[in-house]
């Protein structure tokens, strides 16, 4: 018989009762306090079992840590504090507290049915399937579901900034290095490992995303931005990356606030604080030749427009912008083949689409004029506020289009009596798109190179459309600035689809002059009609002078 107080060398020690509650720890090895553990004896139970060592923190406080957004049963959500498991087994080298503790979270996700999280240079994986559990189960054996807590490696300090899942495999982003979290078969503690892959510059402030194959980040240089496309290359699939924006060096301004991309679509999106009125987008297309699209271009919202926050959401682009003298909540349709709403006569293309519908209510005034002839509303019931700026139009049930405008107290008129009918109002943009230089070019070893031994003097263009309304063909001199337009029409003279009161659209060629030397010639395609365009190919002739004969 021997006796011991809350202290013994070996489970086997323990009597086979003891009082409710009572705690031993299980000292284990004398050399090393490494496999200690506690057991708690429990009178329902009649057995011993795992618990938390004396004195020990065992409750993460949920007020510093991540809220949760809920959503409800009746579509409401409600924002609130989680509750994070306590500690039940161990100490603080059985079961140590979370690296976070203590540090600032800087980023959050989900990766393999584990909630993960980046605090200095360690990434944090939740216990599969509970997303709030960072424990262990038990302080005397290691198991597959336990949360895991693993710190890169690097020769240089790296903190993390982002965690970004890719594929089966997550990309880890510091400022200044990328390294890769992978493990062999099931994701656990025994099998985790962390490799760094690259040496890029990235932004902390701009989340990298992944679309389709490949990731993307962005590397921000004095006064302009790059962004990284970040993939496998090789047979062993190691990762590299490559500029997307390398033929556009200067065209997106540093300052990015925001990156977000569409698979579906093939598209990225930024936004920078420097053009907050502005979305930089790129369009990509991969074929089974490699990547036959690489464009950049810009929307823009106008310079009262500031875009606060977007996202994709299934088919949708999601905007929230200020606006004037107040917010809009806005979404762009991805799909050109699908209406707004589905009443529309055709397909209208105006920013901040919206219906309505000419009818008196207890929140709306609208009216018709006997003595005018008009049929009067407010815009803001169309819009809940009197926009301050921007051109908009009317397009009514049978298709008609009516510019329109308001006085001081936001009341519209347009001619005609509209009581009872639909209408859709929306603001005109302006669509622009300027060619690159009309050059000869011929293929070498070297790839395709521009014959400049010679003068190229552009007699004419043009520009093939499909379904497209009327627009303008501007053709500006680079050297002085001077100007010449040339407009379409849309209604061509004998043709079966001009007819009065019917809508411009057509399919066809528009021819232009040009008469400029070619490295003068800046040609651009306008329009800011709400019919929609689509330009699917384009030309020129010239006559070219050679100056000089090789040998």
């Amino acid at each position: 018989m021997f006796a011991f107080k809350h202290k013994t060398q070996k489970v086997s020690d323990l009597p086979k009762t003891a009082p409710d509650g009572y705690i031993v720890e299980v000292a284990g090895d004398k050399t090393t306090s490494a496999d200690n553990y506690w057991l708690k004896y429990s009178a329902e139970n009649k057995t011993w079992e795992e618990t938390v060592a004396f004195g020990l923190e065992t409750t993460i406080d949920k007020t510093t840590m991540p809220h949760a957004l809920i959503r409800q049963a009746d579509g409401t959500f409600t924002f609130d504090a989680v509750d994070w498991d306590i500690r039940k087994v161990g100490d603080d080298n059985s079961n140590p507290i979370p690296s976070f503790i203590g540090n600032e979270l800087k980023d959050i996700f989900f990766f393999r049915n584990r909630l993960g999280l980046i605090a200095d240079e360690n990434v944090i994986l939740s216990a599969s399937g509970h997303f709030f559990k960072f424990w262990n189960n038990s302080a005397t054996a290691t198991t597959d579901s336990d949360p895991i807590d693993v710190a890169v490696s690097n020769n240089a300090v790296s903190l993390l900034e982002h965690a970004v899942p890719f594929n089966e495999e997550l990309l880890l982003f510091s400022q200044n290095a990328q390294f890769l979290m992978q493990s062999d078969g099931v994701l656990s503690p025994k099998t985790i490992r962390v490799d760094k892959t690259t040496d890029f510059i990235n932004s902390p402030l701009v989340r990298p995303i992944t679309v389709g194959r490949n990731s993307y980040f962005v590397m921000e240089k004095t006064g302009t931005t790059d962004v990284i496309e970040f993939f496998t290359s090789g047979q062993n699939e190691s990762m590299d990356g490559l500029p997307v924006t390398s033929h556009v060096n200067s065209y997106i301004p540093d300052n990015i606030t925001l990156l977000k991309g569409s698979s579906a679509d093939n598209m990225l999106i930024l936004h920078s604080h420097k053009a907050p009125s502005r979305l930089y987008v790129y369009k990509y297309l991969f074929s089974d030749q490699g990547r036959v699209q690489s464009s950049w271009s810009y929307w823009d919202w106008g310079s009262s427009a500031d875009i606060v926050s977007l996202d994709f959401v299934g088919a949708y682009l999601y905007l929230l912008v200020k606006s004037g003298a107040g917010f809009f909540m806005e979404r762009l349709q991805m799909n050109p083949d699908i209406f707004e709403y589905p009443e529309q006569p055709w397909k209208i293309y105006v920013n901040r689409l919206a219906e309505f519908k000419f009818e008196k209510t207890e929140t709306k005034n609208v009216f018709f004029d006997d003595y005018t002839n008009e049929t009067v509303f407010c815009i803001e019931d169309v819009y809940g506020l009197i926009p301050k700026v921007g051109q908009y139009v009317l397009v009514d049930d049978v298709g008609d289009t009516h510019v329109v405008s308001w006085d001081s107290q936001g009341l519209v008129r347009i001619f005609g009596n509209y009581l009872g009918r639909k209408a859709w109002v929306g603001e005109l943009f302006n669509f622009r798109y300027t060619f690159s230089r009309f050059l000869i070019k011929h293929q070498n070893e070297n790839g395709w190179v521009t014959e400049t031994e010679g003068r190229l003097q552009l007699r004419r263009g043009h520009v093939n459309f499909d379904e497209t309304g009327p627009f303008t063909v501007e053709v500006q001199s680079a050297s002085s600035g001077s100007k010449r337009e040339s407009n379409y029409t849309g209604r061509q003279l004998g043709t079966v689809s001009n007819k009065v009161g019917k809508i411009p659209i057509g399919t066809g060629r528009f021819n232009f002059p040009i008469g400029r030397e070619a490295m003068d010639a800046k040609v651009t395609i306008m329009n800011n009609n709400p019919y929609g365009c689509s330009y699917i190919g384009a030309g020129w002739e010239g006559v070219y002078s050679r100056r000089t004969n090789q040998i």
